[in-house]
C-alpha cells in the first residue's frame, strides 16, 4: 500500500512540474528580441529604443549617409541589427580619415599597433570619438548627443527599451511644440526634411507637417498599416505611446498653436 501511494505521489508531482514548465518554457529560453523594462527606466541606463535610435535615425540613417541604400563606409543605421552587423572594425584605419585628434585629445595615429584598449571598439565609436557625424555641411551632433551613444556602447551596446505603459502615456491635449515636434525631429525630420526631403515632403516645416498629417498618411505610415509604406522607413516602428500622440493629436484638428 505504501509503495503505491509512493508511486501515485510521484506521477503528480511529475504532472504538475510539467505543466508549469510548458507554461513558462518563456522563462527559461534565451530571447532575440527587444528586452523592456516595465517598471520604472533605470536613469543610469541608456535605452537604445527610446535614446540612441532617434539620433541615429534622425542625423545619420538618411539618404546621402547611412541608410539601406547609401550605406556610406558600409555602415547602416536605421535599426539595432543593420547596426551591429555593419558597425564592426575590420582595420583599424576603416574607411575614415585619420589626421585629426579625437575627443579624447590623442591623434589618431594607432593603425596596426597597439592593444585592444588603444583602439575603438567598431566604427560608431570612432565616428562620435572624432566628431564626424554627420559630415559637412550638415549640422555635427552635439556632445551631449554624442556622449549619450558613447555611453550606450560603454555600457554593452544593449537592444534595450524602457516604454511608457498604455496607463502612463498621456495622449490629452496634445500641444504640436511641446508633444508632437520632438517626435517628428528625432524620427522623421532625417529623411523628411533637409535640402533634398524624401518625397518633398519637409516636416522640418511645421506647417507642411500638418497638411500632410491631415490627410491621414502620416498616422497610416506611422502605425505601420496595411497599404501605407511603414515610418521611419526601414527602421524600428514608433512607440505605442508616441504613436497614440500623434493620432490624438490629428484628431483634435492638428493644431500648430
Amino acid at each position: 500500500m505504501k509503495k503505491t501511494f509512493l508511486i501515485y505521489s510521484s506521477i503528480l508531482i511529475l504532472l504538475v512540474f510539467t505543466s508549469y514548465f510548458s507554461q513558462n518554457e518563456n522563462v527559461f529560453s534565451k530571447s532575440d528580441t527587444v528586452s523592456s523594462v516595465p517598471t520604472d527606466c533605470d536613469s543610469s541606463v541608456v535605452y537604445f529604443r527610446q535614446d540612441v535610435l532617434p539620433l541615429l535615425q534622425s542625423n545619420c540613417a538618411k539618404s546621402g549617409c547611412h541608410n539601406e541604400e547609401t550605406r556610406k563606409h558600409g555602415v547602416v543605421l536605421n535599426s539595432y541589427e543593420n547596426l551591429m552587423a555593419t558597425v564592426e572594425m575590420e582595420r583599424e584605419d576603416d574607411d575614415f580619415d585619420d589626421d585629426r585628434k579625437d575627443d579624447r585629445g590623442r591623434d589618431d595615429d594607432r593603425k596596426g599597433r597597439g592593444n585592444g584598449a588603444d583602439r575603438y571598439k567598431n566604427k560608431l565609436e570612432k565616428m562620435m570619438r572624432l566628431n564626424k557625424m554627420p559630415p559637412s555641411p550638415e549640422k555635427k551632433l552635439s556632445q551631449e548627443q554624442r556622449n549619450i551613444i558613447l555611453k550606450w556602447i560603454d555600457q554593452g551596446m544593449q537592444n534595450n527599451s524602457c516604454e511608457v505603459s498604455a496607463t502612463d502615456c498621456n495622449t490629452v491635449n496634445m500641444n504640436f511644440t511641446k508633444d508632437i515636434k520632438p517626435i517628428i525631429d528625432e524620427n522623421c525630420v532625417g529623411c523628411h526634411g533637409g535640402a533634398k526631403p524624401k518625397k518633398g515632403y519637409d516636416f522640418s516645416n511645421p506647417e507642411k507637417f500638418r497638411e500632410v498629417a491631415l490627410t491621414g498618411l502620416v498616422y497610416l505610415a506611422v502605425s505601420h498599416s496595411e497599404g501605407a509604406t511603414p515610418m521611419p522607413f526601414e527602421g524600428d516602428k514608433l512607440s505605442d505611446c508616441d504613436i497614440s500622440k500623434i493620432k490624438s493629436w490629428i484628431d483634435a484638428g492638428a493644431e500648430l498653436k
